[in-house]
């Protein structure tokens, strides 16, 4: 599927740097390897930008900046032999996943 209701909460500057604050929503049926988040979406043009993300209700997303998506991961803590975190199933509804925030950090607007 893909995020939803994506929305810039703040767009600035800060010396020759463009600073985005975009907030998301993710849907009910995540994709393997995760969703879809290119450099336009997050309001800039540029291979070399840089996305901050942040946990929420309990998830942590990360950006792949190769593949340009978000992957969602999760505390798996059930016995030791589990790592620190895992990336969520396939089809997994992650629709009470909303007001997800990044930083996107770039030198070119889109």
């Amino acid at each position: 599927m893909a995020l939803t209701n994506i929305e810039f909460v703040l767009r600035t500057m800060v010396a020759d740097r463009y600073v985005n604050i975009v907030e998301f929503d993710f849907d009910n049926n995540y994709p393997p390897d995760g969703e879809a988040l290119t450099d336009a979406n997050l309001g800039l043009n540029d291979d070399n930008l840089i996305v901050l993300c942040f946990p929420r209700l309990g998830y942590v997303p990360e950006y792949d900046h190769a593949a340009q998506k978000i992957k969602v991961f999760y505390g798996d803590n059930n016995n030791a032999s589990d790592g620190p975190a895992v990336e969520v199933a396939d089809t997994t509804n992650l629709s009470t996943l909303t007001n997800v925030r990044v930083i996107a950090i770039g030198k070119k607007p889109a």
